[in-house]
């Protein structure tokens, strides 16, 4: 689905492509461009106006969210043996490339 849009803020964009759009191009592109976005999406390609780019490329180069990891316990509660070890290499003041390596974590 291709978007052809007067709206170029943010919040727009961002919208038209997580709903699906595989393209968003600008009511104020050229008649030609506009015709070959639309032959590039028909093609399986993704046409964006530049004013579209920058809000995915901020979005991309934005740092990805941390989620809350949740520890692997044993059906008792307790933590496994690996996170055990692990635990005990960071005690040990080790670095995490030390922790991996110690561990064999590549």
């Amino acid at each position: 689905m291709l978007i052809i849009s007067s709206f170029a803020d943010h919040e727009t964009v961002v919208k038209a492509f997580s709903a699906g759009a595989d393209g968003y191009l600008l009511k104020d592109s050229a008649p030609q461009q506009i015709l070959n976005g639309i032959a590039i999406t028909l093609d399986g390609g993704a046409p964006v106006s530049p004013a579209a780019a920058v809000y995915l490329l901020d979005l991309l180069r934005a740092p990805a969210p941390m989620s809350p990891v949740q520890p692997s316990v044993e059906a008792d509660g307790r933590l496994t043996q690996r996170e055990t070890e692990l635990l005990r290499a960071f005690a040990a003041e080790k670095s995490y490339k030390e922790a991996a390596r110690t561990l064999g974590i590549p």
